[in-house]
């Protein structure tokens, strides 16, 4: 399963002036909100876990699955993402 709803077809991402195009800033915005409903689910998931490790490695995945989101939504605002580390 993709990562992303139609990932495999989406297009270059386009900038104007250093900011990205409006329609390309919500692409980033809506995907943004997919990891971040992933991260939930994940947790959800790893509450009911009984395997200790399992559990931890699931909470990582939901973990990087926000540090990704919050990446997504700075590069949307125009922000790079060595700005905020």
């Amino acid at each position: 399963m993709p990562m992303f709803p139609n990932s495999d077809s989406v297009p270059a991402l386009a900038a104007v002036g250093g900011r990205l195009m409006p329609e390309k800033a919500d692409d980033l915005l809506l995907r943004a909100r997919y990891l971040r409903a992933r991260a939930k689910e994940v947790l959800a998931r790893a509450n009911v876990v009984k395997n200790a490790s399992a559990r931890r490695r699931m909470r990582a995945i939901a973990v990087r699955y926000e540090k990704l989101a919050e990446r997504l939504e700075r590069e949307s605002s125009g922000q790079t993402s060595h700005s905020h580390g």
